[in-house]
């Protein structure tokens, strides 16, 4: 509904859809059924759904972990209204044609930057790109604007549709 809405507006051209942790796994799946979303940006996605909820069980029940990974698994399911059991991002990413880029921002040194590595070397898309930033680099404005940038030039370089051009490019140089 969002999307749809957001297709309405008359000055949208191109969307980048962006998944950050467990959304990523979602958002990937509506770029398989949608193909409206130009571009698509994973942020810290998970491999495997289970390694990704071992590790926030095992942060916040220490040696008490495994026996709450079934119940946390289930109590997210029903929050989020998803069937998380059943959540592989491995199964979805070789079927993507849209340009992913995909972050990695390594919030804890436990959670494996590996995970990105193997899915951009999984991944079916012929545009692909791959970034690491460290959260030092996002702590000021200037630091924010620069990845944030290097997102826009990803969805530049390779949306599908052109930009309209305006009629206030001359105020946007000055």
């Amino acid at each position: 509904i969002v999307i749809d809405s957001i297709y309405n507006l008359p000055e949208t051209v191109n969307v980048c859809l962006m998944g950050i942790g467990v959304s990523s796994e979602t958002a990937a799946r509506f770029t398989l059924h949608d193909q409206r979303p130009g571009v698509l940006i994973l942020q810290n996605p998970y491999y495997d759904i289970s390694e990704y909820l071992s590790y926030f069980c095992e942060e916040k029940w220490g040696r008490y972990a495994t026996f709450y990974k079934t119940v946390a698994l289930r109590n997210l399911s029903i929050k989020h209204g998803l069937d998380l059991q059943n959540m592989n991002m491995a199964s979805v990413i070789d079927s993507l044609s849209k340009p992913v880029m995909f972050v990695q921002i390594p919030e804890n040194p436990a959670l494996p930057g590996e995970n990105v590595l193997k899915l951009f070397n999984e991944a079916g898309s012929a545009k692909k790109e791959i970034i690491g930033v460290k959260p030092f680099e996002l702590q000021s404005e200037e630091d924010t604007d620069s990845y944030f940038n290097r997102i826009a030039i990803f969805m530049l370089l390779n949306s599908a549709q052109p930009f309209k051009k305006s009629k206030f490019k001359k105020l946007a140089t000055l």
